[in-house]
């Protein structure tokens, strides 16, 4: 028996490594307003570096480049820029920092002029960098503005203005004021864009390719991949990061650190409902007063890595319950989640304390896992310590009382269980062998206090004596536990395990003798892994093996809850096909994008490679025979953007072409302007009635076209996309 304890001890420990467990240390309330914000188009807003762990720069690096922009509210992002081929940069704060072997200066030379608009600042950058000198757009105090250099000094600055050629605008030089934040080029050593307007912070997202369906991810110096936009904003001379993206993305990124891929599809489903559910139900709660965020990326909240981990299954059961929550009485619920609990579920009330009644959060039986707990990784375990070494352990925690416990550990006194599921330990009172005393309540702090020993508050208390049995022949020496023995007194029979060893006391030869703290140990027996409130992780495995449905795993374990299906979520994508450095040609508040010249081209030359961007760095999209007729669309450095007959995009280098003499055969004229829709329209992939929609534009719309036939307008979409109007 002994030794079959033993190896079930081994077990629990080594399965205890491999268990996925949530621990929440406090509960926030949604309130209306939040609530009546919670749509498909939700964003999520995730600390990845905050606090302590600021630094003056973050590296980041992606496949094809970044755009560049602004966050106009907490959870909006518009784009002003793009650098294709940026696949290394730093974000810095405005000071001198050194970034490799270069230091970014603080101080900088502007022109005189005010833009509204990224573009047209930008039209001014191009103009000085045809001149030989490197400039860029500043978002500063509301404007847009074009600076030069990154210089250590004042007298840097003006030294270097002192040698700048002919046809640079007459400059100042200019001090970051402190508060904002660079993005700088890592490989052209320069800087790209900067914003230092109060409230607004500066945002990145990875560029992708529509000629690819791989998604493309910002990498930051943790090795982790990041979809969505990246906010980075000056908090007291450090950097800030924020991952803002859609809801569906976001589960995504915490499936695979939450829960485990091979589990039935039901009970995926069930999970994936919950990791929403419960982003959802911290919008603009959890840690935004402190930090400006909704979760962050432990099991404070939920476990997330970003796209660093990918499993076909979690896909398949999020496009199964796509925008779907759990709701209680029209809002998200607090939708969390333990690993296994023993088949009894724990009232919030009890875990962390209050008289805050969430009815679905009740302590609730569930006769399957009741049945089938033992099986669970850490559905049964037991843990033996010693008085010593348990009184050391304590000492670590910041329990109140805890840094008294100086000696051996001689009791653990249950002063009460929780009061409505009756079976996990809501206090629990430590006595040392010098008298002193600790207690803890509720039972998450009691899972708190013992979480090396006891993974759950389920548990059961007793003490392992050293035993001795003299026989004719020899001495049998050996361990009795107090819950296994029963003594017979005059007053009748009791356990053992009623007694601590501060009360027991041995009758021997040589008179009255009460153990010591070496020849006992303390040993824990329970249940659970977790908290226990909630939807039980190996649970909810059970219930769908039993047939159950994700909804209905999740109405068992949260009485009284509802599925609410938010819908179909639009996912904004920034292309590296639009051009090189192109911009926004609105002002703030605006989002097309401009085309800076358009004609008719032919491939002069035998096989010319199309690229997805202007460099001979990226990659080829196909190849164009001689003659092949095309539309430019925009240049920039010797490259043409170009449209094919089929719609696809690319880049071509200019010296292969020429301006072809006759029209392209589709029957379109080049153009290049701006038109505006009289009425709501429809944006069609072709120049058909019939054609499939791309998308729907209101009266007033300003498009951008670049072809135009009878009945049809050729436009660019605000994506980068081909289509007809």
């Amino acid at each position: 028996m002994k030794s079959n304890k033993l190896i079930m001890r081994i077990m629990c420990l080594v399965l205890a490594v491999i268990m996925i467990a949530l621990a929440f240390s406090g509960i926030v309330s949604m309130n209306a307003e939040a609530a009546a914000k919670i749509d498909e188009n939700m964003q999520v807003r995730v600390g990845l570096i905050y606090g302590s762990s600021m630094t003056q720069s973050i590296q980041m690096t992606s496949d094809y480049g970044f755009s560049v922009g602004i966050m106009t509210d907490k959870r909006t992002y518009k784009k002003l820029g793009e650098f294709p081929g940026l696949t290394s940069a730093t974000v810095l704060v405005e000071k001198n920092i050194p970034v490799g072997s270069k230091t970014v200066g603080n101080y900088h030379l502007q022109t005189g002029d005010k833009f509204t608009s990224y573009a047209k600042a930008y039209a001014q950058v191009k103009e000085i960098r045809n001149a030989g000198v490197l400039a860029y757009v500043a978002y500063i105090g509301g404007t847009f503005r074009v600076r030069m250099g990154a210089y250590a000094s004042k007298e840097a600055a003006q030294n270097s203005y002192a040698t700048f050629p002919k046809g640079v605008p007459a400059s100042t030089v200019v001090a970051g004021s402190g508060n904002g934040t660079v993005l700088y080029d890592n490989g052209a050593k320069r800087i790209l864009f900067e914003c230092d307007t109060s409230g607004v912070h500066m945002g990145t997202r990875a560029l992708q390719m529509q000629t690819e369906t791989k998604t493309h991810y910002t990498k930051l110096s943790s090795g982790n991949l990041y979809d969505g936009v990246m906010e980075f904003a000056n908090v007291s001379g450090k950097i800030r990061v924020i991952n803002v993206l859609d809801l569906e993305t976001y589960a995504l990124g915490v499936c695979p650190w939450e829960i485990i891929p091979s589990w039935p599809m039901e009970t995926l489903k069930a999970f994936v409902c919950t990791i929403r559910t419960l982003a959802a139900y911290h919008y603009d709660a959890r840690h935004n007063s402190a930090y400006g965020f909704d979760v962050c990326t432990t099991s404070h909240c939920q476990n997330y890595k970003g796209m660093s981990r990918d499993y076909q299954n979690f896909r398949t059961a999020l496009a199964a319950t796509t925008g779907q929550i759990v709701t209680y009485d029209g809002k998200p619920i607090m939708g969390i989640y333990n690993g296994t609990n023993g088949g009894v579920t724990e009232d919030v009330r009890d875990i962390w304390g209050g008289n805050v009644l969430y009815p679905y959060l009740t302590s609730v039986t569930i006769p399957i896992e009741v049945e089938s707990h033992p099986n669970h990784p850490q559905g049964v375990w037991s843990n033996v310590v010693d008085p010593t070494t348990l009184a050391a352990y304590l000492r670590t925690k910041s329990y109140t009382g805890f840094s008294k416990l100086t000696s051996p550990i001689v009791a653990l006194n249950v002063k009460q269980y929780s009061k409505y599921s009756g079976v996990y330990i809501y206090e629990l009172e430590f006595v040392d062998e010098a008298g002193h005393t600790a207690t803890v309540k509720t039972s998450s702090k009691v899972r708190g206090a013992l979480v090396k020993y006891c993974p759950s508050a389920y548990f059961s208390i007793s003490y392992n004596y050293p035993l001795s049995i003299a026989t004719g022949d020899s001495k049998i020496a050996g361990t009795m536990n107090s819950s296994d023995v029963n003594i017979i007194t005059a007053d009748g029979q009791y356990t053992l395990s009623d007694t601590t060893p501060k009360e027991l006391t041995v009758l021997t030869a040589n008179g009255e003798k009460q153990f010591s703290t070496s020849q006992y140990t303390i040993q824990f027996d329970g249940k659970g892994n977790g908290h226990g409130g909630g939807i039980s992780m190996y649970g909810a495995v059970d219930l769908a093996k039993a047939g159950y449905t994700y909804d209905t795993i999740l109405s068992t374990y949260f009485p009284g809850v509802e599925v609410t299906d938010l819908g179909t979520p639009k996912k904004d994508i920034d292309y590296a096909d639009d051009g090189v450095e192109d911009g926004d040609d609105t002002d703030i508040g605006g989002g097309t994008v401009e085309a800076n010249a358009c004609y008719e081209l032919i491939v002069t030359t035998t096989a010319v490679n199309l690229r997805s961007a202007a460099s001979t760095a990226s990659n080829v999209i196909k190849e164009l025979a001689k003659g092949t007729e095309l539309v430019c669309t925009g240049k920039a450095d010797g490259w043409c953007r170009v449209f094919l007959e089929d719609r696809t995009i690319g880049f071509v280098y200019e010296e292969y072409t020429k301006a072809s003499d006759t029209a392209v055969s589709d029957g379109f004229e080049a153009i290049a302007k701006t038109v505006k829709t009289t009425d709501g329209a429809n944006l069609r992939y072709a120049p058909s009635a019939d054609a499939d929609k791309y998308g729907t534009v209101v009266a007033g719309t300003e498009l951008f076209a670049v072809g135009k036939s009878e009945e049809w307008y050729r436009v660019i979409s605000s994506d980068g996309k081909v289509v007809y109007v």
